[in-house]
């Protein structure tokens, strides 16, 4: 563009884009990373909130596996339970996040839209169900192994 405009360059003045300051770079990388970490203790506090359901959950458990469900089956149906609850939750919150309280942030941060791509969207959904489904599935072998089903059915716990 430059040299298409270099024979009227007296009455042209061509500005280069800088999308971001320098010295205001290392703010957006910041807010980006702010938005990964709060992805990482949202899905640990779900995973904590969960932890509560599993453990109040004992005698279903039981039902279960007395009705021949296995110890594998009844993992999987907890990890999927869970992600059935918080994917959407995720999804609803970054819908929340970009269409209402996005703009605000752009009027006293004017690139902050350019930082919260559709990349960082998907790498803080898949940071996210995938801190979730490691924590749960080890949360829920943990307490579907811990003890027995005689204990369990006999109100023990």
């Amino acid at each position: 563009m430059k040299n298409a405009f270099s024979s009227i360059q007296d009455r042209v003045e061509i500005w280069n884009y800088v999308p971001f300051y320098d010295e205001d770079y290392w703010m957006y990388n910041s807010a980006m990373l702010g938005a990964l970490l709060i992805a990482v203790v949202a899905a640990f506090n779900l995973v904590v909130l969960y932890h509560y359901v599993l453990v109040r959950r004992q005698k279903s458990l039981a039902i279960f596996q007395l009705c021949g469900c296995t110890k594998g089956k009844a993992i999987r149906l907890y990890v999927a339970e869970s992600l059935l609850l918080t994917v959407p939750c995720y999804c609803l919150a970054a819908l929340f996040y970009h269409f209402v309280l996005l703009e605000p942030f752009t009027r006293i941060f004017p690139y902050i839209d350019t930082a919260y791509s559709l990349r960082l969207y998907a790498t803080g959904f898949g940071i996210f169900v995938t801190v979730c489904t490691l924590a749960i599935w080890i949360l829920s072998v943990w307490i579907v192994s811990r003890h027995s089903i005689v204990e369990r059915k006999g109100g023990v716990l």
